[in-house]
């Protein structure tokens, strides 16, 4: 059986539906394909042909004909007409074929969860073919990792990639379920299942899909701050893509090594391995303007007075090419960011967003808002609660906005209790799912002091009040920073009951909260506040 090939039983025939192939592992795209298939050898039930049920068969006929042209709007609606008078007992494989075209359909529409849950109930006896549950299993992982529903895609792939006998078919099970599994940061057993999916591959029968193996599991090296493994991995790649002759291949690869190398802090190599894309890419200005900011960012890093005329020549490349020019402005807010500029950093962030969004990444353009606020936070730019503005506008979801930042936080190091105020004295409480999105997220951060709206040490941030106190009263809500008490400064959590008790009721307590800041009058010493230190 062809790679990623199941046949299909047809009622009364043995002619097949035809598939559509995923092209990429981890994000199917569809790719016509026929094939023809044995009858099952169970014997049809004998039911009495109704009108509902002859119009049904006539509607999948028709869905046929119209999938078989590619109308894929026409095959859904007569698809959908077949299933209402379809009998789940005499017509199990034309019930198979009908959820099959439809998963198809969807999937070229654009629309993996739908297509998923056409594929759901498929019954793998309708197949007469090996391993059908298990190819069954790997085409629902694939299309739930294509929706971005990483759990259950994670847990659907395990099987296939472990038992399917196809060595393409369990490739492509292993590669999704790494994309799925690093996605869930569980980055240990994704680099097993892209080392496991590398042993498949022979460099000598097909080199682009080593290299492309390889650039899978050097992604994942990098993410854990093995840049040496990265490197070690990718050198072979680019052999491999130099061999086969494939400057696009060649070109990415060889950017992703100069990034690996600068992140080594080997300049030399990283520049040669940029210059090496930026030579092969001569014919691609997207890939030629990704070299040229790499190259841009070294003479940045060694204070180069010539780093903001390479930035300008690698904008003016990516014009054409949206992703490119979106990278372009990823790279200058990385170096803003080691240069400590915040207001350049929240410029070049927000600008990366919007190019991603006009580039149909939403998921990119999270990520750099997400890195807008993070870097924020180090570089203490409260600015940056603008980004919430964006979102907003472009009707993005503030709860994935949350998760990120918390998880840029956790891989850089910060205060999740500041990430927190940050985002609440805008914007929070929002709903229970938010706070429920922000301690997932935030689970086993690393409690490091590092710069925030507030300097390290100005202040303590309410993460609790409890109901009737004299916090409550006085408007105090989780979020808020106490600042000072009777002229006195906060720099830790045991400094309130200290300034409190010590100095007495009736002092100026500084609230940092929604509405600015503000001046109240204490009652009493007993505040009933829960605070942390930044």
């Amino acid at each position: 059986m062809s790679p990623a090939l199941l046949a299909l039983i047809l009622v009364r025939g043995a002619v097949a539906a035809p598939e559509v192939a995923p092209a990429t592992d981890a994000a199917p795209e569809a790719a016509p394909a026929a094939a023809a298939a044995e009858p099952a050898a169970a014997e049809p039930a004998a039911v009495t042909d109704t009108a509902p049920r002859l119009a049904a068969h006539r509607a999948f006929l028709e869905g046929r004909l119209a999938f078989e042209a590619q109308n894929w709007p026409g095959a859904l609606a007569e698809l959908a007409h077949a299933r209402v008078g379809l009998d789940p007992g005499a017509d199990a494989s034309v019930l198979a074929a009908t959820g099959w075209m439809e998963a198809q359909a969807f999937l070229r529409l654009g629309a993996a969860f739908p297509a998923w849950l056409a594929l759901r109930d498929v019954d793998a006896a309708a197949f007469a073919v090996p391993d059908a549950d298990l190819l069954l299993q790997l085409h629902r992982g694939l299309l739930l990792a294509r929706a971005e529903r990483w759990e259950a895609a994670a847990a659907m792939l395990l099987l296939p990639g472990l038992l399917l006998d196809d060595p393409a078919d369990r490739l492509r099970a292993l590669r999704a379920s790494a994309t799925s599994l690093h996605a869930l940061r569980r980055t240990a057993e994704a680099r097993v299942a892209a080392t496991d999916a590398l042993s498949l591959v022979d460099p000598v029968t097909d080199p682009l899909l080593a290299a492309s193996v390889r650039r899978d599991l050097a992604t994942l090296h990098a993410a854990t701050g093995d840049y040496a493994g990265a490197v070690s991995v990718l050198e072979p790649g680019l052999a491999y893509a130099t061999a086969a002759g494939s400057a696009e291949w060649e070109a990415a690869l060889a950017l992703d090594l100069g990034d690996a190398w600068a992140a080594q802090g080997d300049r030399a190599a990283a520049r040669a391995a940029y210059l090496r894309a930026r030579a092969v890419a001569s014919g691609r200005p997207g890939d030629r303007a990704r070299a040229q900011a790499g190259l841009a960012q070294l003479a940045a890093r060694a204070r180069s007075p010539v780093a903001p005329l390479a930035f300008a020549r690698a904008k003016r490349w990516a014009r054409p090419d949206g992703a490119a020019a979106a990278e372009v402005s990823e790279r200058r807010a990385v170096v803003a960011e080691e240069t400590r500029r915040p207001r350049a950093h929240l410029r070049w962030t927000r600008d990366a967003a919007a190019r991603w969004t006009a580039a149909g990444r939403p998921d990119a353009a999270r990520r750099a808002h997400a890195a807008a606020l993070v870097g924020a936070l180090r570089l203490g730019n409260a600015a940056a609660v603008r980004v919430l503005d964006d979102v907003r506008a472009q009707g993005g979801s503030e709860i994935d906005l949350l998760v990120g930042v918390a998880r840029g936080v956790r891989e850089g190091g910060g205060s999740p209790a500041a990430v927190y105020t940050l985002l609440t004295t805008r914007s929070f409480p929002v709903e229970a799912d938010a706070a429920r999105a922000f301690a997932v997220a935030t689970a086993g951060l690393r409690r490091l002091s590092a710069p925030t709206v507030l300097a390290p040490g100005a202040g303590l941030v309410v993460t609790d009040v409890r109901s009737g106190s004299a916090a409550a009263a006085l408007g105090i809500v989780p979020g808020d920073v106490l600042i000072a008490y009777a002229a006195l400064p906060f720099a830790h959590a045991r400094d309130l009951p200290a300034a409190l008790y010590g100095d007495g009721a009736g002092g100026s307590l500084v609230v940092l909260g929604e509405g600015g800041r503000r001046e109240v009058v204490v009652p009493t010493p007993a505040l009933g506040v829960t605070v942390e230190a930044f």
